[in-house]
């Protein structure tokens, strides 16, 4: 069992060009690909916020993030790097879901994010790139793709482990 740390951006460019919704699905397939890894699901844009179990089945089902208390002003990378502890990152699995539009620092360079959170104690760091063509894709294969209703009868076992931690400083 491991730590994996999914932090989301929520920022303006990712809900209004329809990457949302594609963003979700990535969270889906990553969480049932590993269901007895601990998950510590996060949304970032101006700030960073943790979600409860509770909150992330509602974040799934709905579209108004200022709910879980940030706005799609800005993406900063910085609020997510600095959300937890040092001590928390220590041998986590860190997965960001993102657009271009990210930004660290001032800096568009993956390998300076990437380097960061390794700083902080982070075993791996993957960043996933939402774009227009995978919006597209998402379009026009999720009548495809089974239903929600359908998915959960088929998998009525898999409960993911979503877990929720105080903010630690």
């Amino acid at each position: 069992m491991s730590k994996k740390i999914i932090f989301l951006d929520v920022s303006g460019s990712v809900c209004y060009n329809g990457y949302l919704d594609v963003e979700k699905e990535m969270l889906k397939a990553l969480i049932k690909s590993s269901p007895n890894d601990d998950f510590y699901i996060c949304l970032f844009s101006d700030k960073c916020v943790l979600l409860s179990e509770k909150d992330y089945q509602r974040f799934l089902s709905g579209k108004d993030i200022t709910q879980f208390g940030v706005s799609s002003c800005g993406t900063s990378i910085q609020s997510a790097l600095e959300f937890f502890s040092d001590d928390f990152y220590q041998d986590a699995n860190v997965v960001i879901i993102t657009d271009d539009n990210i930004d660290y620092l001032g800096y568009l360079k993956e390998d300076e994010i990437i380097s960061a959170f390794v700083k902080k104690g982070v075993q791996q760091v993957k960043i996933f790139r939402v774009d227009k063509n995978m919006v597209d894709f998402f379009k026009s294969v999720s009548n495809l793709l089974p239903s929600d209703k359908k998915e959960e009868k088929n998998q009525k076992n898999f409960e993911p482990t979503v877990k929720a931690k105080e903010k630690e400083k």
